[in-house]
């Protein structure tokens, strides 16, 4: 099977879609698995630095394993959860954690930049992007297979 790029215009989610994050160039994707087709776009993963969120102290780059959204929420923070403060939460191990994936008040100031290593450990995209993957996790009864990788190669 040939993997063929599609353009958001093109883009249609279907049953047991899922998506892979890029950390090392900093891009998305979303595959059909039934015909190879991908998405790409890009995103803002997390900072290669110590950072201070929510009273904790953490490393703040997005970790490299393989998650589920398995939740979705509605943050009150509307300046780094984007207008609506809309969350898709990541799971790893059928356990909650606080990395998710939504978009950014900033986002377009963000995505002009050079160095898109600007979150506190989530996965910003742009609201076009985060509505396909909420539509995504919708088709596919409440779930959505993601994962973070350095090493894009491997997938489809």
């Amino acid at each position: 099977m040939v993997a063929v790029e599609k353009n958001l215009a093109e883009w249609s989610p279907q049953a047991k879609d899922y998506a892979v994050f890029d950390l090392q160039n900093n891009e998305g994707y979303l595959f059909h698995i039934s015909s190879g087709a991908y998405l790409k776009f890009p995103i803002i993963s997390g900072r290669q630095d110590y950072v201070y969120n929510l009273g904790r102290v953490y490393w703040g780059e997005t970790p490299l394993r393989e998650w589920e959204v398995k939740s979705t929420h509605l943050q009150p923070d509307r300046w780094d959860y984007g207008q609506d403060g809309f969350f898709l939460r990541l799971y790893f191990q059928n356990q909650f954690t606080h990395y998710g994936i939504h978009t950014h008040t900033a986002a377009k100031t963000m995505f002009k930049k050079q160095n898109r290593y600007q979150s506190y450990g989530c996965i910003i995209v742009k609201e076009e992007i985060l509505e396909l993957l909420n539509q995504t996790y919708l088709l596919n009864n409440q779930s959505l297979k993601v994962v973070t990788t350095d090493n894009i190669a491997e997938y489809p």
